[in-house]
């Protein structure tokens, strides 16, 4: 298991990243919006993903 370093926490338009919080990922589809289909499966790989 990895040792968390310790960070000091900070906010981002409310958002609390750091210290004993947990990782915060944003991403982005780099699909056209109007294929549907690939645009959902592209999201539900990205939810798939463990860090």
């Amino acid at each position: 298991m990895f040792k968390r370093t310790e960070t000091k926490p900070i906010f981002v338009k409310g958002l609390q990243i750091g210290g004993q919080n947990k990782v915060v990922i944003q991403s982005m589809c780099n699909t056209k919006t109007k294929d549907v289909e690939s645009t959902v499966n592209q999201i539900l790989k990205l939810e798939n993903i463990r860090m």
